[in-house]
């Protein structure tokens, strides 16, 4: 009892038995918590050896096998490996068949753990009737959950598939939001403006505006418009025609994931004096642009 007639408490001291319990508990918590520690750094090394085989670091670039990886962490609730494998299946290649239905269910399992680019994937897949039935309500749907989250192409994607909805605004207004994004820098605007001034989609067809475009995108190591502007040089399509400019933005191109260029790189490569200076000069352009893998 206190000065003040008031009865204090005094904390019980605990047994022997509950120290005991108490001590198991806490070394429960700290087995449960190594194991998560371990679980997940497995699943993120299943991940990145999955990466290694998609884009071939390292080792001969290998969708079968990079599947089998990706899909280890996929089946364990690793989104980023979910979208790696949905993107697998959608692309195929390389000895491994597609399936777009395995493309969408992979995507769905991402998209729905917030992963944005499966969203946008996904968004692509409800838009072009992949692998499900054609919904632009949908389509619509996972283009905003990803833009929302910053993803630069659902942003562009988002825009284009309001014209075709007439939602808020005409095409003229979205070719304006197009515009726009390209001048704030989003390679994926500036690689889909090019294409509109190049096949003169709603735009006067204008080849050199459409060039300006896809060099702004490719030096953001836009593969598709790298592509893109190693055939403008080669054709002399609103570029003078450069076979050396051709052949390193094909080069470019096929190093960062582009595909079917073999052709296209032995027509810009003939007029190299040889192949070690070729190279030479290739490794030169990829140091003056900075690329790096």
């Amino acid at each position: 009892m206190d000065d003040n007639g008031n009865f204090a408490l005094v904390r019980k001291r605990p047994s022997t038995v509950e120290k005991t319990a108490l001590g198991a508990k806490r070394i429960l918590s700290g087995m449960i918590e190594d194991t998560l520690a371990v679980a997940i750094a497995q699943l993120e090394s299943w991940y990145r050896t999955g990466e290694k085989h998609y884009f071939g670091r390292g080792v001969q670039k290998n969708y079968v096998e990079a599947a089998k990886w990706f899909r280890k962490a996929a089946e364990c609730g690793h989104k980023f490996a979910q979208t790696s494998l949905g993107a697998c299946y959608e692309k195929g290649g390389n000895g491994f068949a597609k399936d777009y239905l395995q493309a969408v269910k992979w995507y769905s399992k991402a998209a729905e753990q917030g992963e944005a680019y499966a969203q946008n994937n996904l968004g692509a897949c409800y838009a072009n009737g992949i692998g499900v039935t054609k919904n632009l309500d949908e389509a619509l749907k996972w283009y905003r959950k990803a833009a929302e989250q910053g993803n630069a192409l659902a942003k562009t994607n988002l825009g284009l598939l309001n014209e075709k909805l007439e939602e808020a605004f005409d095409y003229s207004e979205a070719m304006e939001s197009l515009h726009k994004m390209a001048e704030q820098g989003f390679a994926s605007a500036q690689y889909n403006l090019g294409v509109c001034y190049w096949n003169g989609e709603d735009v006067e067809k204008d080849n050199v505006k459409a060039t300006i475009w896809f060099r702004k995108a490719a030096e953001q190591g836009f593969v598709e418009a790298q592509k893109m502007l190693g055939f403008a040089y080669l054709n002399g399509n609103g570029v003078p025609q450069n076979d050396f400019e051709a052949y390193y933005w094909f080069r470019l191109a096929q190093e960062f994931g582009c595909e079917n260029l073999a052709n296209a790189l032995v027509v810009a490569g003939a007029p190299f004096p040889s192949s070690e200076e070729r190279e030479r000069l290739y490794q030169e352009f990829r140091v003056q642009k900075n690329f790096k893998k």
